[in-house]
């Protein structure tokens, strides 16, 4: 107790002191109800774009009794180099967005950069491929491994070239050079 921060415990938990490696299991539609636009690191912009979109399932829904059984290590593992497998890989943002929008197979987009931002005060790098999916513009939150599984008409995955486990990346198609920062739109605040 005695070492927790007044602010962003959020932050302070994802440190790698903290979490040695493991990473939280959460459903994919979620049970909980982000309780508004005033916290600690929440204000009415982060809501707006974030939370208030978000779907909340209002009826009880019964889990199997070994639905966890999909999510540990090697089947969850087995279950993403499937989707990769069937993907359908992609390396610039409009072509992912659209083929996301339609029915069809996964589709992987492979990008590499360093997920880091340099300054506290731009947008993150990880904004240009996350904000056509509505996803937080941090890359830390969510990722598995270097890649960001996001659901919906089609799944997407966001595959991080350069910092994802090396079992991800046999799966990219040689001749598919990922998408750098390059090729990313300049994004600032105002834009978002």
């Amino acid at each position: 107790k005695d070492q927790w921060p007044q602010t962003h415990w959020d932050h302070w938990l994802r440190h790698a002191r903290r979490h040695k490696g493991r990473e939280c299991i959460f459903p994919e539609v979620n049970r909980a109800f982000h309780a508004g636009s005033v916290g600690t690191f929440m204000d009415e912009w982060h809501d707006r774009r974030y939370f208030a979109p978000i779907n909340w399932r209002r009826e009880r829904f019964p889990w199997p009794p070994d639905a966890w059984r999909s999510v540990v290590s090697d089947a969850y593992e087995r279950r993403l180099e499937g989707l990769l497998g069937d993907a359908e890989h992609v390396s610039d943002l409009a072509s992912a967005a659209d083929l996301a929008s339609r029915p069809g197979p996964p589709v992987a987009l492979w990008y590499h950069w360093t997920s880091a931002s340099l300054y506290d005060w731009e947008p993150p790098p990880f904004v240009c491929v996350s904000e056509p999916f509505r996803l937080w513009h941090e890359a830390e939150r969510g990722q598995h491994r270097g890649l960001h599984e996001v659901p919906g008409r089609r799944r997407v995955l966001l595959v991080n070239a350069k910092e994802c486990t090396t079992s991800y990346k046999p799966f990219k198609p040689d001749d598919l050079a990922p998408l750098t920062q390059r090729g990313c739109p300049d994004v600032t605040w105002k834009d978002l």
